[in-house]
């Protein structure tokens, strides 16, 4: 479809009749509710802004249906006689069954923070599993001012414009009353900072590096699941960094195919597969590195966020990373501060490169926040491990 006022142009309906075509319901639109505002000659696709399509699988409850003999109509209307030179829309393997939706799973929402001036704005993004036609959003128990269900693993809102400072549930509701609620997922704040989250099977490591080029790795930690293919998105802040590259991780060497691109400023997207042996079950190890130049006057935290899941990786936790602030002090991400995590910090000091915790342009010991890394920033670690009083918990 062109790229402007996708929710108004290039409508994608998914009608109903009940008396043999003589009349049809809306279902609903498949189109998503934010106007992109780009050029209407780039196309916007399921895939995103300017880039490839991909396929995306919809549910719809037809329960109040029941006992009918139905029709289904797809229904594209352009709506104008302009910038139609585009593929349109591609269906296929359309099904009927005679179960009741699976139970709804929730696994992020992005972003986790938005100020109040931006809320108006600002589309709220939930990405789980079984999401279905007709599902009611509620924050903290109040609906959401307008919903879009991109498919049965993307929800789409807008929040209520006059919500106030705090930090808010957000809970999905299927038509047959199923539901899921996500605790404690978003904030509204004046001051969107960021705390490293590292308890996600699929994780983002933050950087405290804020000037110049900048990695950031996204690992799995112990997979819940064999991985032979797999995607996701990382959102990142796109007026500070600029996306430069990629560097592959263990996890991917070797595999048929993998890449990264960028579809539209301030999303990466990360997609690979393998015919031969994938990632085993309960592996640990990184992905990629990104690669970004950040802006050098910039001395915010941001977030960086993973959304949209695909394939053997669908319905993972996810743990977001910050860019900014203070580096975590467990050095080797291995979910406890030891030793070992003072010497990593010791042998970058010293040039010791790789460190036993990897390359030292990846790791992050400034704890104590003094602008580099050095012995004081291991003696912090070590007195952690001992039990003595530390930055590492302040």
């Amino acid at each position: 479809m062109a790229k402007v006022e996708v929710n108004t142009f290039d409508m994608m309906y998914v009608m109903i009749s009940t008396d043999g075509r003589s009349t049809f319901t809306e279902l609903r639109t498949l189109n998503p509710i934010n106007d992109v505002d780009n050029l209407p000659e780039q196309n916007y696709s399921s895939g995103g802004s300017n880039t490839a399509p991909i396929w995306i699988q919809p549910i719809f409850d037809l329960s109040n249906y029941t006992g009918n003999t139905v029709k289904i109509k797809f229904k594209f209307e352009t709506k104008d006689a302009l910038y139609n030179g585009f593929r349109g829309w591609v269906i296929d393997d359309v099904a009927v069954y005679g179960e009741s939706v699976p139970s709804l799973i929730w696994s992020s929402v992005s972003p986790p923070c938005i100020i109040p001036a931006e809320i108006p704005g600002t589309i709220v993004n939930i990405y789980g599993s079984n999401f279905a036609d007709g599902a009611t959003i509620t924050v903290d128990g109040s609906p959401v001012p307008e919903t879009a269900i991109i498919a049965s693993n993307h929800i789409q809102i807008l929040l209520p414009a006059s919500l106030p400072i705090g930090v808010y549930d957000i809970t999905v509701m299927n038509p047959d009353q199923q539901s899921c609620t996500m605790p404690n997922v978003i904030e509204v704040s004046e001051i969107c900072e960021c705390s490293e989250d590292d308890t996600g099977a699929l994780d983002i490591q933050g950087s405290n590096k804020i000037e110049g080029t900048v990695s950031i790795p996204v690992r799995i930690q112990n997979a819940p699941n064999a991985v032979s293919s797999l995607g996701f998105e990382v959102v990142y802040p796109a007026s500070i960094l600029t996306y430069t590259g990629f560097t592959e991780g263990p996890c991917v060497e070797g595999w048929t195919l993998f890449n990264v691109t960028s579809p539209e400023p301030g999303v990466v997207r990360v997609g690979g597969l393998t015919t031969g042996n994938g990632i085993a079950a309960g592996e640990s190890c990184y992905i990629v590195y990104l690669e970004f130049e950040s802006d050098p006057e910039c001395d915010s935290v941001s977030p960086l966020d993973l959304q949209d899941l695909k394939d053997d990786v669908n319905g993972w936790s996810t743990s977001h990373g910050c860019l900014g602030g203070t580096c975590d002090c467990d050095i080797n991400g291995d979910g406890d501060i030891t030793p070992g995590d003072a010497l990593c910090a010791f042998q970058k000091y010293m040039g010791i490169c790789p460190t036993d915790c990897g390359p030292c342009d990846e790791i992050c010991c400034d704890v104590n926040a003094d602008g580099e890394c050095t012995p004081a920033d291991a003696l912090e670690i070590f007195r952690e491990y001992m039990g003595e009083p530390s930055v590492c918990s302040p």
